[in-house]
């Protein structure tokens, strides 16, 4: 299986790699704009899916990565958006409830939730790769069966994601694009293989 790095060093192949990625990281920041980002990863995702030969994509073709934006919005939403949601509304119930737990431990749902939503958000869009049906979005036994069963796999990539997430939070934009940019093959193509 193709590791994390040798999936980087196929991308730096690519001559305009610091410019793909530029573009991509500072459209994150912008909404709306960021959802041809978001196409843009849904594409890395695709190709992976599919087998192919692992390059970056060109800022091109604007309606089909404004359209593949959407649906990996819809993945993110589902798998990445909404755990972090609740792990945050959990923060607040226990520290207003506060029930004597020390404070940093109430943070203890949402760091779970950061650790856990990049594989699902990954293992999600592999479901709607496959059957290109919103319906598989809605395999929750699947997915987290598939989470499960390739948790050595899964939770050093997702620790990174999550620490990059942390580390460089007010450069959002970058880690949020670069984190996926990386782990989205990754996770894709061995979820794939497993099948």
């Amino acid at each position: 299986m193709t590791g994390i790095m040798e999936i980087v060093r196929r991308m730096r192949r690519d001559e305009s790699f610091v410019k793909k990625m530029a573009i991509g990281c500072g459209i994150t920041f912008v909404p709306i704009l960021n959802i041809f980002a978001f196409g843009f990863l849904f594409q890395v995702a695709k190709q992976a899916r599919r087998g192919e030969k692992m390059t970056v994509p060109e800022w091109r073709q604007w309606d089909a990565l404004f359209v593949d934006g959407i649906r990996f919005l819809i993945v993110l939403t589902a798998y990445f958006v909404m755990p972090l949601a609740v792990g945050w509304l959990l923060i607040n119930i226990l520290s207003v409830l506060s029930l004597g737990i020390p404070l940093n431990v109430a943070y203890l749902p949402f760091s779970i939730a950061l650790l856990l939503a990049p594989a699902f958000t990954c293992v999600g869009l592999t479901r709607f790769l496959d059957t290109d049906d919103w319906l598989a979005l809605f395999e929750f036994k699947e997915i987290v069966s598939n989470v499960v069963s390739a948790r050595e796999i899964l939770f050093v990539p997702s620790l990174i994601f999550a620490a990059m997430q942390f580390f460089l939070f007010p450069l959002y934009g970058i880690s949020f694009f670069l984190g996926f940019l990386f782990i989205l093959p990754y996770y894709t193509a061995y979820i794939s293989k497993k099948r």
